[in-house]
């Protein structure tokens, strides 16, 4: 299990349950949670915090876009060559 507090305003984690899961860190309420088909290993925030990366054991990188609340498909997905 990972968790890291990105900026200020956000709480994220991501662990062996194939899922991406993003809090309000001031009020705790969720935000997000982002299935993925395997586990999650990588996360990052873009620098304006607008997107979220992520990576694993699947050989994706998926874009999410967090402006767009309730939305669990990624903007963009690249499989990995090889």
């Amino acid at each position: 299990t990972h968790t890291h507090t990105h900026i200020p305003k956000h709480l994220y984690k991501y662990k062996g349950d194939f899922s991406v899961k993003i809090w309000d860190a001031i009020t705790g309420s969720s935000l997000f949670t982002y299935p993925h088909k395997h586990i999650v290993k990588t996360l990052d925030f873009s620098p304006d915090s607008k997107y979220i990366a992520t990576g694993g054991h699947e050989g994706l990188l998926r874009v999410f876009d967090l402006r767009k609340e309730k939305e669990e498909t990624p903007i963009l997905t690249i499989k990995q060559n090889g």
